[in-house]
């Protein structure tokens, strides 16, 4: 069925919570464990890759137990809303309380205090997996066509920078607010300290309350679509991906995909059938990058602009606002340019272009003489690039999994599994190579230019030449399958005939 815009719009509520959680999660983890609870720059990481490695593990675990739940769900709530629950309810009750002192004890033994953070962090990542698995997998189930999809993926990332916005709007609201009622002038109070603690502690509050009534939004009115239980069979492969067939032709059902060759053998995927198809592991290395490029960007973008560049502790905020703005309008544009949502490998170069200007200048820039306004060029170019990449690179997994949703939490399980890896192991090696850098000193400076330079423009330089290979591929196309059908036409076990 089509989707009403109501419909579309209530999706996007569905991960809002998630959004910003993960928002407050990667921009001030590590700045707060350090500068407000004084967490060691070691120990800040090692709480990061405890994240991680639960969101990973979560992940993978409710993407096979949600594919093998029964369709109806509880009580015929539906598998993946169902799902949906329990993770909300994960991230309800842990997240407050990462980011506030422990109650009665908030100068324990930092030992003590990474052994109460932990756990909760554990619980607050698993119930963001179970979320993220859920709303993800809903995608396939939910649109019938290649636009379709592009335009779920497009609101979807409308409201994750739409979450963004009101996180960092909120801190530096809060943050100013908190200074000025301290009565600290600006010179005293550059840096984050223990006294933002209470800023942290509304922040959380307006997030769970707001996050948790866009959940509640979610489940009153988006209905789950059971999954078909028509077999598909690989000749669909060739409609996934509208940029490899005409350009101006419109996009057609899946369902009418599958009956475009009568003669084809029918085939469902499993979890071992992906696993053996080429094509898995070249979109999963291609959204890990893109997931790498984002969100360490965005964990060092507030220590980049304090640390590196001197600038007021408002600022944490207030770039990340702007970046985040600019990212809003482009997901905008994308989801009523259809060129851009036909044209997704061209698209993701150009993305993938525009985070190379942003490393090329965050390096560029020097501390010594930096301007608020020198950063522009900087905030802008990641902004329109990483909602591009972003897009893109959703869009490319639905068009891998296709018709094929049964499976469909396994393959975003994975491929999140895989993210979340090497998020956590990237940060927990950046927070272990300068353990004992001095705040404000000329290596501390240089260090966080360097990664945002030299490791995002590392990650972008990978992922574009992993692109480049995509383009003459037609994603969603099965090798198995495709040998099967070629097969049983008569062809051979070489998959392709003998004029072709």
């Amino acid at each position: 069925m089509a989707l009403t815009r109501l419909q579309r719009i209530v999706f996007g509520f569905g991960h809002v919570f998630n959004d910003l959680c993960a928002s407050i999660w990667f921009t001030y983890l590590i700045t707060y464990m350090m500068n407000v609870l004084k967490f060691s720059m070691g120990n800040a990481g090692n709480l990061m890759i405890i994240g991680q490695l639960a969101d990973g593990l979560g992940t993978t675990f409710v993407g096979l137990e949600s594919d093998r739940t029964s369709p109806g769900g509880f009580r015929g709530y539906g598998r993946r809303k169902t799902w949906h629950v329990v993770g909300s309810f994960c991230v309800l009750i842990s997240f407050p309380f990462i980011f506030n002192p422990i109650p009665c004890a908030p100068h324990a033994d930092e030992w003590a205090r990474l052994i109460y953070y932990g756990p909760l962090i554990a619980l607050f990542q698993f119930g963001w997996a179970a979320v993220q698995n859920s709303h993800l997998s809903l995608i396939p189930q939910l649109a019938e066509t290649d636009t379709e999809r592009t335009r779920l993926n497009s609101i979807r990332f409308a409201f994750t920078v739409a979450s963004n916005i009101v996180v960092y709007l909120s801190a530096f609201l809060l943050l100013k607010f908190n200074e000025i009622e301290t009565g600290k002038p600006d010179d005293d109070s550059g840096q984050l300290s223990p006294a933002d603690a209470e800023s942290f502690r509304y922040l959380v509050f307006i997030v769970c309350s707001l996050g948790s009534l866009c959940t509640l939004l979610f489940h009153l009115v988006l209905k789950e679509v059971p999954n078909s239980t028509v077999e598909v069979n690989d000749n669909r492969a060739g409609i996934n991906d509208a940029e490899e067939v005409d350009d101006g032709v419109e996009d057609r059902p899946l369902a009418a995909a599958t009956s475009s060759a009568s003669t084809a053998v029918c085939t469902k995927m499993r979890a071992l059938d992906w696993l053996k198809e080429p094509q898995f592991y070249a979109i999963g290395t291609l959204y890990m990058l893109t997931r790498l490029i984002i969100n360490v960007a965005q964990v060092y973008l507030p220590l980049l602009v304090t640390e590196s560049f001197g600038l007021h502790k408002a600022w944490i905020a207030i770039v990340p606002l702007v970046v985040y703005f600019v990212s809003m309008l482009t997901s905008v544009l994308i989801e009523t340019c259809h060129a851009l949502g036909r044209n997704r490998k061209v698209a993701n170069l150009l993305g993938l272009a525009l985070i190379g200007g942003f490393s090329a200048s965050a390096y560029l820039v020097q501390p010594d003489t930096v301007t608020p306004w020198q950063l522009a060029f900087p905030a802008l170019s990641l902004g329109i690039g990483s909602s591009i990449i972003m897009i893109m690179s959703m869009s490319l997994t639905a068009d891998l999994i296709g018709p094929d949703r049964d499976s469909s939490a396994f393959v975003y399980g994975c491929m999140s599994l895989v993210d979340k890896l090497a998020n956590g192991v990237t940060v927990w090696i950046v927070q272990h190579t300068q353990p004992h850098m001095r705040p404000g000193g000329d290596i501390c400076m240089k260090f966080f230019r360097e990664i945002e330079g030299f490791g995002i423009g590392g990650f972008a330089a990978v992922a574009f030449l992993l692109t480049l290979c995509l383009l003459p591929v037609r994603i969603g196309q099965r090798r198995k399958l495709a040998a099967k059908n070629d097969g049983a036409n008569g062809y051979g076990s070489v998959g392709r005939r003998p004029d072709a």
